[in-house]
């Protein structure tokens, strides 16, 4: 099931307002104008930063070539170099095209480009919550979160992040030079992955949670996420004080159920015996104790499975932990998507 699809993310915002600006800014530089054209570019960038997600890097740095052009015309060294470090930033790769751009500007962006290649470079940790995030700083994948130490250039560099069912975070981080900064945004739910949580949760707190009859909350979840088996899990505590997670599970086309199964989610026996459970009962085996097989199916190895089981994944005390399609019986979760599936 494509995630992405059963929680879409809001449509993106539409840059035509920064295009236009970009344009005219242009425009007015071709027409020496110098002045007026660094207005309009400078207007356009800061246009462009306010929606880091859906803006190119390459685009935002040539509007920022444009714009350094345009200072140096107007006899703004400083700024000119200012701007073409960002142009830099945003695109290492970038050189003014030499049949737009005379040799004072080849010369000046070179010169800011040595400038910059001779700073310290800092580093930033990236997380998000939850985790599992795919990240991409200048519009380069890095991977997913947590990501440990990215070396960057000081300065300010698009961040974007993105987790189906979750609405894409965007952001220009600022790296220090020989600084170590952090990032780690709680990423929010799109209004449908919010909705299936709000359900799950009022579910979990219902007493129809241990009815023999299968909860009308329930199969509404299974008819949202086109699922036959739902799981939820609700944290209690024990009678020694400890957190304690409780699992219900259901067959929803079936109408089948299991129910309470107890384990403490931070030891490993505990956690083992309850698996098998869940295991036993998606796919049609009889529970007999210690002797089922302990081969597991992989995605109950997962870390994101056992921090989404104590309720690590989110601020909740009840939350799904995985619904499925009758093909894949461990297939589609809910609580922290992406982080090693």
């Amino acid at each position: 099931m494509d995630l992405g699809a059963l929680f879409p993310p809001p449509p993106p915002a539409p840059l035509e307002q920064g295009d236009a600006l970009y344009d005219e800014g242009k425009s007015l530089y071709d027409n020496l104008d110098p002045e007026a054209a660094a207005k309009k570019l400078a207007e356009a960038a800061a246009f462009y930063e306010r929606y880091p997600v859906e803006t190119k890097p390459e685009r935002l740095s040539r509007v920022y070539v444009f714009l350094g052009a345009s200072r140096l015309l107007n006899g703004d060294t400083a700024g000119a170099q200012e701007a073409f470090v960002r142009a830099q930033l945003l695109a290492p790769s970038r050189q003014p095209e030499s049949a737009l751009f005379g040799q004072d500007v080849q010369d000046a962006f070179s010169a800011a480009k040595e400038t910059l290649s001779q700073q310290p470079r800092g580093t930033l940790a990236i997380d998000s919550v939850p985790s599992g995030a795919q990240v991409a700083v200048k519009g380069e994948s890095l991977g997913t979160t947590p990501l440990k130490d990215v070396e960057l250039a000081p300065g300010s560099h698009p961040v974007v992040l993105t987790l189906p069912g979750y609405v894409p975070f965007g952001v220009f981080h600022q790296v220090a030079p020989s600084q170590r900064g952090e990032l780690r945004p709680t990423l929010e739910p799109t209004p449908g992955l919010a909705a299936v949580r709000e359900l799950a949760a009022n579910v979990s707190a219902s007493r129809s949670l241990t009815s023999d009859t299968l909860p009308k909350g329930v199969a509404e979840l299974g008819e949202k996420l086109g699922a036959r088996y739902v799981v939820l899990a609700r944290m209690e505590q024990d009678r020694g004080g400890r957190t304690e997670a409780v699992l219900y599970a259901w067959d929803v086309q079936m109408k089948n159920r299991l129910r309470g199964v107890k384990f403490h989610p931070d030891e490993p026996r505990s956690r083992d015996s309850a698996v098998q459970q869940v295991h036993a009962f998606l796919t049609g085996q009889h529970v007999s104790g210690p002797s089922l097989p302990l081969a597991l199916p992989a995605v109950m190895k997962k870390p994101w499975f056992w921090a989404a089981v104590g309720g690590v994944a989110a601020a909740t005390t009840a939350g799904i932990l995985l619904a499925s399609q009758p093909q894949k019986p461990l297939g589609i979760r809910l609580g922290n998507f992406g982080a090693g599936w």
